[in-house]
């Protein structure tokens, strides 16, 4: 539940950093999951509306698409509102493999475009990379340390 609130309150429009493979996948199954859950209340809205107004029955084919256009029309606004943060955090999670976020076109090569799943599912960098520090470490004391430390007496 962190995961998906960092990514759709905290990092709404957010390209820039690193996110991890957890965070990314989090968020992508919360947005699948409200996605089916969403639509299959508008579905059911759908047919309740062309059943009341005996647009089934109809061959009137305005009906039809008024019908639909109660599915179509939210679902839109919905996809909409959440193409940004599910880019943003593909973006993210792209750098957090090293690559740079443009690589995400790629995925709308036919076929080839698959390869940018298998990207996202690879392992974090564990180390800083030129995107940022590694997402979800927490920094040890020693992290910060500049002085050298005293040999140690035996």
């Amino acid at each position: 539940m962190e995961a998906v609130k960092k990514v759709y309150l905290k990092n709404y429009c957010n390209f820039s950093g690193r996110a991890s493979r957890s965070e990314f996948w989090w968020a992508f199954l919360a947005q699948y999951a409200l996605s089916m859950i969403f639509s299959f209340f508008l579905y059911i809205l759908m047919i309740i509306v062309m059943v009341v107004t005996d647009t089934v029955s109809d061959s009137d084919p305005m009906a039809m698409v008024g019908a639909m256009m109660i599915v179509f029309i939210p679902m839109l606004i919905f996809a909409l509102a959440l193409f940004l943060p599910m880019l943003g955090v593909t973006v993210r999670r792209l750098h957090d493999t090293g690559r740079s976020g443009w690589y995400y076109l790629i995925s709308l090569i036919p076929i080839v475009g698959f390869i940018l799943y298998y990207w996202l599912a690879l392992p974090s960098d564990m180390c800083e990379n030129e995107y940022g520090p590694v997402p979800n470490v927490e920094p040890q004391p020693w992290d910060n340390f500049t002085t050298p430390m005293p040999p140690t007496q035996f």
